[in-house]
């Protein structure tokens, strides 16, 4: 219970807070569960409190400390929601507003210079397709922008969409095909990936499997040309015919389909 509030506060799971209008989120030292251990003590008494933790609870690229934001904001141009975080908080995948640009967090590091906490975050521009490094204080603010990710399986492709489906509500979704060129190759009908969304339902960016399956049509040396286009290279067993398991980033050789 509350000692110094009086009011009671019990253990919950993000399920029960999603349904709940006035709770008090605790962390429970000693708790053999400790549920929600990264949230401090706070009170979701409105409707937009509400609506955070459950974006939150079902985007895994909103970091547990958006939940400690008293209030989110719109950006001015596209309507979206957005929160105030640190730069360390940012995941692979988040969507920032930055600079006046929006920008998909490719990859994250931390380094630390003369004692000070940075973090280094490598950023793909959503409109120009080109990427930057950005090297930030671990405590700077940035503009994160709601969105959800959402796992789908290609059904076919048009002349100018990309049709997806969407396994758990096999609701289609049609996505241009300027989202999805960058990964073409990889691309035919069954491929999983996943898709961002923001709370409008208009689609942010795809992101193709890890891995796709190939076949070599042909050798030379070491490198092998595989029927998807793909060339990377391969061990002196791998010989024309062979299925082989290319990584999707780097195109190189991961194996053989298990």
């Amino acid at each position: 219970s509350g000692h110094s509030t009086g009011m009671h506060t019990r253990a919950v799971v993000p399920s029960m807070l999603a349904r709940s209008s006035r709770v008090v989120v605790s962390r429970l030292p000693g708790s053999p569960s400790r549920p929600l251990q990264a949230v401090r003590t706070m009170r979701l008494h409105t409707p937009q409190h509400k609506n955070m933790f459950s974006w939150a609870e079902r985007n895994p690229l909103i970091s547990a400390s958006v939940l400690q934001r008293q209030s989110f904001s719109r950006d001015p141009a596209s309507g979206m929601r957005q929160v105030s975080v640190e730069a360390a908080d940012l995941k692979k995948g988040s969507i920032i507003d930055y600079k006046g640009a929006k920008y998909q967090v490719m990859k994250t590091a931390a380094n630390v210079t003369n004692r000070k906490a940075f973090a280094l975050l490598d950023l793909r521009d959503m409109v120009k397709g080109s990427t930057v490094q950005e090297k930030m204080r671990s405590d700077q603010k940035v503009n994160q922008i709601f969105v959800k990710k959402v796992k789908v399986v290609l059904l076919y492709e048009e002349s100018d969409v990309t049709v997806f489906q969407d396994p758990k509500t096999f609701d289609t979704i049609n996505v241009p095909k300027s989202v999805t060129q960058p990964y073409e190759k990889f691309l035919s009908e069954g491929v999983e990936g996943s898709l961002l969304m923001d709370e409008n339902e208009n689609v942010l960016t795809f992101s193709p499997p890890s891995k796709v399956t190939a076949t070599v049509v042909r050798m030379n040396n070491r490198i092998a040309v595989t029927d998807i286009g793909v060339q990377c290279q391969v061990p002196p067993f791998i010989k024309v015919g062979d299925a082989i398991e290319v990584d999707v980033e780097d195109t190189k050789y991961l194996g053989r389909p298990s």
